[in-house]
């Protein structure tokens, strides 16, 4: 599915694959939420087909876990800091713009974007796909 996200624009921004104390753990970041659903309901692309083939192998028999969970983050609501980190993480996915450039602490920068609350319902139709992350350390990110 990764390979066929990779060569294709539909929708997937970035992802970050890694093993933790329980598991394989797969983080994407998505343009839209409605890219992330046409992609899991479309018959054409990989997902559907691998999600039906799960549920008649392993179905809820409880031999084989997952979870999922969908966040809506709007450009200019969220942040991320890194310091003397490479790009990572909502960094990898979307604009990385040195911290200086936007204010010294994170509400400085919130309200130099003119968000200090974040929205609520469904996709922001004004997103484009790019938010802030900030480093601390890399002045040439930009």
């Amino acid at each position: 599915m990764l390979r066929k996200l990779s060569q294709e624009d539909l929708g997937l921004l970035g992802y970050h694959a890694a093993v933790g104390r329980s598991g394989p753990v797969l983080v994407q970041y998505w343009r839209s939420s409605g890219e992330l659903q046409r992609f899991a309901r479309d018959s054409l692309l990989p997902h559907l087909a691998a999600w039906r083939m799960f549920n008649r192998r392993v179905g809820y028999t409880g031999d084989v876990g997952f979870w999922h969970e969908t966040y809506m983050v709007y450009p200019g609501a969220y942040e991320a800091v890194y310091g003397n980190m490479p790009r990572f993480g909502l960094a990898s996915a979307g604009e990385h713009i040195p911290v200086a450039r936007k204010g010294e602490s994170s509400a400085e920068r919130l309200r130099a974007r003119g968000r200090t609350q974040l929205g609520t319902g469904g996709d922001d139709p004004a997103s484009n796909g790019q938010g802030s992350q900030m480093s601390a350390d890399d002045e040439a990110a930009t």
